[in-house]
């Protein structure tokens, strides 16, 4: 008998692990009507909240026609939205993008990757810059893309729907508490002239909470060591 509770003590142990649940797309743009300059969120996990601001206004024609945050195949917009429109970085005063996610949920969240997709208008050696940091001293860090190295897809009209550039930056090792946010922003080199469009922004994120049967097999876990401890000590006197 003590060697068959061992048994489904060892067992439950393993099932009470936190359950890892698969990673997800947290926050996503992808749709960008024009009417001011403030896009809230358009396809959200449930308890995360965001925004994108850029200050040249957003526009309401053309964008990415491939239909993915990010790489093609990966995380899909809604069928017959990949063209609603676009967000623009520009340099100069007021052409930055700004891309904020906050963690409104109950639990802490680690991070997977920053998704877009990118499209330059002047010229193939423009880069698009970006940095980020996560409230609180959680993290920040930068990143480039594009320049003559890794040139992005180039679009000589604003209302043009094509494939633009599949862009990931990964985040990997960094996670988000309740109530932090991380943002994102995204400029280019002042008086360039340099513009770039952006679509389809996304953040995704892999969660590890308990899930219900993990906590119910938890209670057993606890069950089966105080049953343990009873048997060692034996009956108390008195009790048949």
């Amino acid at each position: 008998m003590k060697r068959s509770l061992l048994s489904v003590f060892a067992g439950t142990a393993v099932l009470a692990l936190p359950q890892l649940a698969s990673a997800t797309l947290l926050v996503g743009f992808y749709n960008f009507d024009g009417a001011d300059n403030v896009e809230v969120v358009t396809n959200s996990e449930t308890g995360f909240s965001g925004t994108v601001t850029d200050g040249i206004a957003s526009e309401d024609i053309g964008g990415s026609n491939d239909g993915y945050f990010g790489a093609d195949g990966g995380y899909a917009v809604p069928s017959g939205t990949a063209l609603n429109g676009h967000a623009k970085v520009q340099s100069g005063t007021g052409g930055q993008l700004v891309f904020s996610i906050t963690n409104g949920s109950t639990s802490s969240v680690s991070l997977g990757s920053l998704l877009f997709d990118a499209a330059y208008k002047e010229s193939s050696s423009s880069v698009l810059n970006m940095s980020w940091a996560i409230s609180g001293g959680g993290g920040l860090g930068s990143a480039s893309f594009g320049g003559t190295s890794d040139p992005l897809v180039k679009h000589f009209q604003w209302d043009e729907g094509a494939n633009y550039s599949d862009l990931a930056m990964s985040l990997a090792g960094y996670s988000l508490a309740v109530g932090q946010s991380i943002t994102f922003t995204f400029s280019t080199l002042a008086g360039g002239g340099e513009t770039f469009r952006i679509d389809n922004l996304a953040l995704t994120g892999l969660s590890a909470i308990p899930e219900p049967a993990s906590m119910l097999a938890l209670g057993c876990l606890v069950g089966c060591g105080g049953l343990l401890r009873h048997r060692r000590r034996g009956p108390v006197a008195g009790l048949a």
